[in-house]
């Protein structure tokens, strides 16, 4: 016998349920048991009861609702892969065919418009193609255009010139120069005439003609120029004279310093930087050699009589000021001072003017690498070199005589330093060689 639902009608519910197979609801309120499947007539339990709605929902559910349902189902996947990872991938793609498409753009009109030489007839000139020069080919050479700058070359008269060529520029300058010597990225070249004189041409004009010229520091940040006339000035990297007053001498010297000397009332020195800008504005009567950062200095006539020195930075400051007959530059933070012409006695004092140690001896000379080569004798013949450190503790003995005279590397003077290899070139007893800085000693 089977059991009715009083709350959906179905029928077919088994005698022993206690619960509807289609509804799922009690067939008696006071009862709760198993539930049945009236479709396969088994007993399920009741966390099932929610699969066979869900089930039965799907069955009644129309084909074309399905597939709506499944399409704002995968729409949704979507949306969760395209907030999570889809946006970053999809820019990746969009940027990855735009950088494409920009450089295959820019390729092709590089490809098709680049300046350059183009030999017609066993001549050359700069344009595009044959049809499209921008300078005739009337050269028996021409050089690469670095910055726009292509140096002429005529072979008759073994002379060159410059043409400067751009889009909206094309100025030449015929070949009538001995050799070109030099050519910067501002667009400035520098040639050298049948007198040795320095013709500087900016973008293809000649903007003047100096004497001589020598580059400021390793990047080109200026030139000195020498006046025909005499004097000389700073000259920037178009070609620009820098300062109003003619200097008798330049010294380009490192930490970024030119000591420029003019005999001026007020001063006879001024510092530059290797811009061609002023440093500072004061002027000083006598201005040693910048080394370490700092270099000797008598602000005025009256301190260079009274033997009264001042130690002063690269910015012109002074850091402290004593009386001494002579002194030796600063190097790893340690320079050398002699308080008369009487005493042989060389004081090691610090940038703050601190005194650290004092030595007896022939002469000192300045620290690098951590050691002072100092030398101890009665004369200039019987002169024997050693070295301290920083403290003054003797680590090298006296017995080498310096054999490296005067040497320069990148500007840097090597007199009595040792080279970037720790050695400095020595004698001993009368055989030339190479001592190391720690003490080792190798003929040659």
């Amino acid at each position: 016998m089977s059991k009715k639902c009083f709350s959906c009608g179905f029928e077919n519910n088994p005698d022993n349920a206690h619960y509807c197979g289609k509804c799922g609801k009690n067939l008696h309120y006071y009862e709760k048991w198993e539930l049945y499947d009236s479709r396969s007539d088994i007993p399920v339990n009741k966390w099932k009861l929610s699969d066979y709605k869900e089930y039965e929902r799907q069955a009644k559910t129309p084909l074309w609702k399905k597939n709506l349902l499944q399409i704002g189902k995968w729409r949704g996947n979507v949306k969760d892969w395209w907030d999570e990872d889809g946006k970053v991938w999809f820019w990746c793609v969009i940027s990855g065919i735009a950088v494409t498409l920009f450089f295959s753009v820019i390729g092709y009109g590089c490809s098709e418009d680049k300046i350059d030489r183009i030999e017609i007839d066993g001549k050359y000139g700069i344009g595009y193609d044959d049809d499209e020069l921008l300078v005739p080919a009337v050269y028996d050479s021409i050089s690469s255009g670095y910055n726009n700058q292509w140096i002429l070359f005529d072979k008759t008269t073994a002379k060159v010139g410059l043409a400067y060529v751009t889009d909206s520029i094309q100025n030449v300058v015929p070949p009538q120069y001995k050799t070109w010597a030099r050519r910067n990225a501002e667009g400035l070249t520098i040639m050298e005439d049948s007198l040795g004189g320095a013709v500087f041409i900016y973008q293809g004009k000649v903007i003047n003609t100096f004497k001589s010229f020598q580059r400021v520091g390793e990047t080109d940040e200026s030139y000195i120029v020498e006046h025909f006339i005499g004097g000389y000035d700073f000259i920037n990297t178009q070609g620009t004279l820098l300062t109003s007053e003619r200097f008798y001498k330049m010294y380009i010297d490192g930490d970024s310093v030119v000591r420029a000397y003019s005999n001026n009332r007020d001063g006879n020195y001024s510092l530059y930087g290797y811009d061609g800008n002023k440093l500072t504005d004061k002027r000083f009567y006598d201005v040693n050699k910048f080394s370490d950062g700092v270099a000797w200095a008598y602000q005025t006539s009256d301190d260079w009589v009274s033997n009264r020195i001042s130690l002063i930075n690269n910015k012109g400051d002074v850091l402290f000021t004593l009386t001494a007959f002579s002194t030796r530059n600063f190097g790893d933070g340690i320079g050398w001072y002699r308080k008369s012409y009487k005493s042989n006695t060389f004081y090691a004092i610090d940038k703050s003017g601190k005194e650290l140690f004092s030595i007896d001896a022939y002469d000192v000379y300045t620290f690098t690498m951590g050691l002072a080569p100092v030398e101890q004798g009665t004369s200039y013949s019987n002169r024997k070199l050693g070295f301290i450190d920083r403290t003054g503790n003797l680590v090298i003995p006296y017995k080498y005589v310096y054999k490296g005279g005067v040497c320069y590397l990148n500007g840097v003077n090597l007199y009595y330093k040792f080279y970037p290899d720790s050695t400095m070139c020595v004698s001993l007893d009368g055989v030339k060689g190479k001592l190391h800085r720690n003490g080792t000693f190798t003929a040659d």
